[in-house]
This record gives structure tokens, C-alpha cells and sequence, in this order.
């Protein structure tokens, strides 16, 4: 866990190559363990800009982590954006509902972007399990267009 945790870090800006499911699913535990220890540190220090902060940190590493891994199944690195698009839209969504009703605005708009926000949400779960079960293939044995693979 400390080697693909180590990687995880090592290759922040490596959008090439292959991540191998072990190393993959190793740093995804220990970015967890990494994220809870600073999501409890924040609220032991009443600091919620640290855990925003950590977030962002570790954005870019795990995106390119994630695109690494679509490379060891043989996919192209552009399909993440089939997963954090709809999660975007979500999110905008969610927030366009939250101030159209905080704003008191007309009920049609805070109800049409409800209705937005539950299409976007279920595309969004849809596209999480589709990437859930990419990410628990077994990568493909030997060399393939991205190079060879990792070590487990």
C-alpha cells in the first residue's frame, strides 16, 4: 500500500502509461485513510478551508491515476471525461436548485432544476458503476498501446 501510495504521489502530473490494478486500488484505500485523517483533523481544528484545500490538492494525481488505470484496460485516458462530466452537471445543477429555492425565485425554475438535478444524479451513479467495474478488470497481460505494464 505505501509503494502504490508513493507512485500516486510520485506520478502527480503523469498522465501516460498504465497503473495496475493493485497499485490502483491500493492508493485509492490509502488516498481514503489520507482523506478521513484530514477531514478529522479539520474538524478537530474548525478549519474547513484544510479539507477543501486537500481536495484540491490531490485532484490532478487522481485524475491522472484514473486515466492511467483506463490505459492498463486498454481504454483512451480521454473517457474520464465520461465520468466527471455528468458529476460536474450534477453538482451545478445541485447548486442552481439550492439558490433558485434560498432565492425564493419562481417555484417552476427550483422544480425544473430538481428534476434536472435527478436525470444528471442517476447519468452520474450510471457512469460511477460503469467506471467502478473498468477499474475492477484485470489490465491488459503484457504490452499494449499505452506500454507495459506496472508492477502489482
Amino acid at each position: 500500500m505505501i509503494n502504490a501510495y508513493k507512485a500516486f504521489w510520485k506520478r502527480y502530473f503523469d498522465f501516460k502509461g498504465r497503473t495496475s490494478r493493485g497499485n490502483y486500488w491500493w492508493a485509492v484505500l490509502a488516498q481514503f485513510i489520507a482523506t478521513f485523517l484530514v477531514g478529522f483533523i479539520a474538524g478537530m481544528l474548525d478549519i474547513s478551508a484544510l479539507q477543501t484545500l486537500w481536495s484540491l490538492i490531490i485532484l490532478i494525481p487522481g485524475i491522472a491515476m484514473c486515466v492511467r488505470r483506463l490505459h492498463d484496460i486498454d481504454r483512451p485516458g480521454w473517457w474520464i471525461i465520461l465520468m466527471y462530466v455528468p458529476l460536474i452537471l450534477t453538482m451545478a445543477s445541485i447548486t442552481m436548485t439550492t439558490a433558485s429555492l434560498l432565492l425564493n425565485t419562481d417555484s417552476t425554475a427550483a422544480g425544473g432544476f430538481g428534476l434536472l438535478t435527478m436525470v444528471l444524479g442517476i447519468i452520474t451513479l450510471i457512469a460511477a458503476v460503469y467506471f467502478l467495474i473498468l477499474f475492477i478488470r484485470k489490465g491488459t497481460e503484457g504490452t499494449n498501446r499505452y506500454g507495459m505494464p506496472d508492477n502489482d
